[in-house]
């Protein structure tokens, strides 16, 4: 067998260990800082650097707090040995430092990026879920707005697409008011697992505004499936585009539904 080299396996110990999260990095570089205040106090005492009645205790307690103020010994404050000995644990420090603040820095901008990204969690009771949303048509959410008044209320919206795109282009289009909680989120509409997010059993109304009839069809078998076996069955709207009759109304009776043409705004 090929023999493998001590970089290499170095390498692939501190690849393994950095791959754990941020715990483990942050565990191995305190153990880095450790181990060099541990080999200085160690080597001050070997080499009799340390001043007159200081223990080893108190000695290597100085050196790890050095390191971690990343202190420099001044010119005149001993000698060459000891200036070279407390510059690199300075250096250790300052290392030290700057790595921790980059692993914090990542790991925030992480959680950052990810309460934007991923889908929030909907605890409200009574609120609208929208299924569909396309760009540059902002009627519906208008009227829903409006229909609020200054009652306090929950407006989800759901479709496949950019979750922070999304907001920006309902925003930026429609003034939503404070008594107004606009939740955005990124899911297919066609997908009962991807919907259980937007708490559509606990919702009053349900508006697919898909606009298209397949997709519609296959919207509101989601909503259903989500909706077996539930005690409370919100107000289901749908709407599409052309001719209502090729809707399949046997879908709707029973089920809490009801079909609009996509010519009138579902919301009124």
């Amino acid at each position: 067998m090929k023999k493998i080299s001590f970089g290499k396996r170095f390498r692939y110990w501190l690849e393994r260990n950095m791959a754990k999260g941020t715990s483990s990095m942050i565990q191995l570089l305190l153990a880095v800082v450790l181990f060099m205040a541990a080999m200085v106090t160690l080597l001050v005492v070997i080499f009799h650097q340390q001043e007159e009645g200081t223990s080893v205790i108190a000695l290597f307690w100085d050196n790890l707090r050095a390191a971690m103020s990343s202190g420099f010994p001044a010119s005149g404050s001993g000698s060459l040995l000891h200036i070279i000995l407390y510059t690199l644990l300075g250096l250790t420090g300052m290392i030290f430092t700057g790595m921790l603040i980059s692993i914090f820095s990542t790991s925030m901008r992480g959680k950052l990026l990810a309460l934007q990204t991923e889908n929030p969690e909907i605890l409200e009771q009574g609120h609208v879920v929208v299924l569909g949303f396309r760009e540059g048509e902002y009627a519906l959410l208008n009227q829903l707005v409006a229909a609020a008044g200054k009652e306090k209320a929950t407006i989800v919206v759901a479709d496949k697409m950019e979750r922070v795109d999304m907001e920006q282009a309902i925003r930026t289009n429609i003034e939503v008011p404070k008594n107004i909680r606009l939740v955005v989120v990124n899911a297919s509409t066609e997908s009962a697992a991807e919907l259980e997010c937007c708490a559509v059993p606990a919702a009053s109304r349900v508006i697919i505004y898909t606009r298209d009839a397949g997709k519609t069809i296959k919207t509101y078998l989601a909503v259903s499936a989500l909706l077996k076996g539930a005690e409370h069955r919100p107000k289901i709207v749908t709407t599409v585009d052309g001719d209502a009759a090729e809707f399949p109304n046997d879908l709707l009776p029973g089920g809490g539904g009801c079909l609009r043409p996509a010519g009138r705004v579902a919301a009124r």
